[in-house]
């Protein structure tokens, strides 16, 4: 892509020999908030520093693009979290079937629940995203009531 732009891609596959994101550029994939698309790039995919990767998430499962070639990370993921009750859960957001270099830069979250921490994690052939979630606190006791440690009242 050239100059500042996004990239919405509404299609199942793309077949491009090489497909690169430029810094300033966006790949969104999942654009109109649906977390369960996943879309195949028949190339590489180089994805250049200040670039960013957008991608839909749902309490089920998150956008996912799968790369026949070789990926090459940097820049931010920006991770659009769908309103629901997340669980603890490690989402893979990009599989390529040759080998992934480099690491993004930054992880963006908007409409993250209060309660959920996100992260990235990688392995040779897969980028995850990662949500932990905190337990909510007990609720106090009611007034009136209280305990100690040999009776309950």
């Amino acid at each position: 892509m050239a100059g500042a732009g996004t990239l919405n891609l509404g299609v199942a596959s793309l077949t491009a020999s090489s497909l690169t994101i430029k810094t300033g550029n966006t790949f969104n994939y999942g654009y109109d908030g649906t977390a369960n698309l996943s879309m195949t790039i028949d190339g590489d995919l180089d994805l250049a520093a200040e670039a960013i990767y957008q991608v839909a998430v749902g309490p089920a499962t998150a956008a996912t693009t799968k790369v026949t070639g070789a990926v090459n990370l940097s820049g931010t993921v920006k991770a659009a979290f769908a309103n629901g009750v997340y669980a603890a859960k490690r989402y893979t957001i990009l599989t390529a079937t040759g080998s992934i270099a480099g690491v993004f830069d930054n992880l963006s979250n908007s409409n993250l629940p209060a309660n959920v921490t996100a992260s990235l994690s990688y392995n040779a052939h897969n980028a995850y995203l990662n949500l932990i979630v905190a337990p909510s606190p007990a609720p106090a006791p009611a007034a009136g009531f209280w305990l100690c440690s040999r009776c309950c009242w």
